[in-house]
């Protein structure tokens, strides 16, 4: 943990029809490196700062082979190292998440996780498929209310030059931006020279609360707008 501490209290159960060992846990400041550096699979998780509480459950075969693993986890006052996403570590107040692992398919499902950043709450959920050479992620992010002051404080580095974001950041001032729905396909490739991400399928809607719309010239910008 933070203090070089941790709490975790756990059980097994061996099933001797199947040969494997169901392990449940619950934790509280669990640094997450102390498994991923021992999981390929999880190596994703080496890099990020951020300390776990929550409960999860693991099998694993006779030979310690992760079979599956599951969790209800929260961790405050990190930061996430998104490579390829975000040029600088993410930092965070808070997050949620309710997620599953399968080694055998290579996947991981997000059914729900919850991320305060900057003092925007943000809704999160997600199918991510892991391979060796491409992790392709499927994203679903909800923002109930989005200041537009602080649109630039999240917006991730992999968007930049999008043609939304010359909306969202120059011609849009003043106000929130509601009900913020965005689907999107992150897909990394592994390279000779290293990872590489891409961003795809990016579909959004939003309404728009008490906002100035810059038309630009020779149209007078449109103050107060609702939408």
């Amino acid at each position: 943990g933070r203090n070089g501490t941790a709490l975790m209290q756990a059980g097994a159960v061996y099933n001797r029809l199947r040969k494997d060992f169901k392990i449940a846990a619950q934790i509280e400041d669990f640094d997450p490196r102390i498994v991923s550096r021992k999981i390929e699979g999880l190596s994703f998780l080496d890099d990020q700062v951020l300390y776990l509480g929550g409960d999860f459950s693991v099998t694993m075969s006779d030979t310690l082979e992760v079979l599956d693993a599951a969790g209800n986890l929260h961790a405050e006052d990190g930061q996430l190292k998104l490579d390829g996403v975000y040029d600088r570590p993410l930092a965070f107040q808070r997050i949620a998440l309710n997620a599953a692992y399968n080694p055998a398919g290579g996947t991981v499902s997000v059914s729900e996780a919850s991320v305060r950043a900057f003092d925007v709450d943000l809704k999160i959920s997600s199918d991510i498929s892991i391979g060796s050479e491409k992790i392709t992620a499927s994203v679903r992010i909800e923002i109930p209310s989005l200041p537009q002051a602080k649109i630039g404080d999240i917006w991730p580095e992999v968007m930049r030059g999008e043609p939304i974001e010359a909306w969202l950041l120059e011609r849009l001032s003043e106000g929130s931006i509601d009900n913020i729905h965005t689907a999107l396909t992150i897909e990394a490739t592994k390279g000779a020279e290293g990872w590489t991400t891409d961003v795809s399928g990016i579909a959004s809607d939003f309404d728009i609360n008490n906002m100035t719309v810059d038309y630009r010239a020779p149209l007078t910008p449109a103050a107060n707008t609702s939408g």
